[in-house]
This record gives C-alpha cells, sequence and structure tokens, in this order.
C-alpha cells in the first residue's frame, strides 16, 4: 500500500507540473494588459465600507514601458488627507514599489473629506518635509513589495490585491472596487 501512495504522489506531482507548463492551469492572476486596460478609465477604492467611503484610492496614468504612476490618498483623520505620487514597477502582471521609498515622486495634503481626482488643489509638501515623510515611509515599507490582483466576483467588478513581500505572499489581502473617474472622487474613512 505505502508503495502505490508513494507511485501516486510522484504521478500527481509530474502531472500537475506538466500541465503549469503547458498552460492548462490557469494563473488566477489578472493580467498586466487587463491591469491597464481598466487602470487606465478607473480608480480603485480600496477596503470600501458599507457606505461606499474608501479606505484610500489609488489612481494610476503615464502608462508604458516597464513601470506606471499612481497617485493614492488616504484619510488621516476625518478631515484631513494625505496625497502621493509614487512610480511603481512592473514585474510580470505584478507591480513592485521601488525599495527604500526611491518610487516616491511627489506628496500632498489637503483638508476636505472628499477625495477628489483632481489634486491641483492640495499643498505639496515642502522639501525638508518631504525627505522626512518619504524617509518614514521608507522605514514601514518591507523591500521586495510587489502586489498582484485577481478576481474575487465572476463579473469582474471586485479584486483582491495580494502583497508579496520577497516573493512570499501575505496572509492579508484588501479588497477593491472600481470607481469610475467621470465621478470626480469618492469618500474617504479615516485609518482608525
Amino acid at each position: 500500500m505505502c508503495r502505490f501512495r508513494g507511485m501516486f504522489m510522484k504521478f500527481l506531482i509530474v502531472l500537475v507540473s506538466l500541465l503549469a507548463l503547458t498552460g492548462c492551469l490557469e494563473d488566477d492572476e489578472v493580467s498586466r494588459e487587463e491591469l491597464e486596460k481598466r487602470f487606465a478609465t478607473l480608480g480603485l477604492c480600496y477596503e470600501p465600507n458599507e457606505d461606499f467611503e474608501c479606505g484610500w484610492i489609488e489612481v494610476y496614468d503615464r502608462f508604458g514601458g516597464d513601470s506606471v504612476f499612481m497617485t493614492a490618498g488616504s484619510a488621516i483623520n476625518n478631515i484631513d488627507q494625505i496625497i502621493m505620487t509614487e512610480r511603481l514597477l512592473w514585474s510580470g502582471d505584478r507591480l513592485c514599489q521601488e525599495n527604500g521609498g526611491r518610487g516616491i515622486r511627489e506628496l500632498y495634503s489637503r483638508t476636505s473629506q472628499a477625495y477628489s481626482f483632481d489634486i491641483s488643489s492640495a499643498r505639496r509638501f515642502s522639501d525638508s518635509g518631504f525627505r522626512d515623510s518619504v524617509a518614514n515611509l521608507a522605514a514601514e515599507q518591507s523591500d521586495d513589495t510587489c502586489f498582484g490582483y485577481s478576481w474575487a466576483n465572476d463579473q469582474q467588478t471586485v479584486m483582491t490585491q495580494t502583497t508579496y513581500i520577497e516573493g512570499q505572499a501575505q496572509p492579508t489581502t484588501e479588497r477593491v472596487i472600481f470607481l469610475s473617474l467621470a465621478n470626480g472622487g469618492a469618500m474617504l474613512y479615516p485609518d482608525d
């Protein structure tokens, strides 16, 4: 019996390997091509609550080549927001942060409960405030951090974001819904 079980396990391993090599096992991550297509016309609302307020919002632009730019906004409290523009690098179908906060290009703040996709009214951080904030953000960020997306429903209206650190999927995921950029913005709730 033991010998049969060992042979059966080897057979299964070989079969799964062959299926993976031939593409018969489908990767459940959304492709870069599909992400770029969606990200070009839609914003992302992370961890929406029952009132469809967002934990944070991301909008992507400047597609092409090996990178894309993300502008993200989150609420610090009931009134204040922090807004960051960061260059992310593509690694296959995943978006990756540059180590040490090197991808962060701009930091802004503004006072408002509503997040507007137009950030022209936001206040840009001073040079010293930018350097200090990037250093703090870099200290909180793990090196070799990437993000992969998969569909959370059959209608392809909700995604799940998985964080990978040094190639290893982290145990927590984030729920993501799409926002029409034509709406101009959305409400944020503060990170408690």
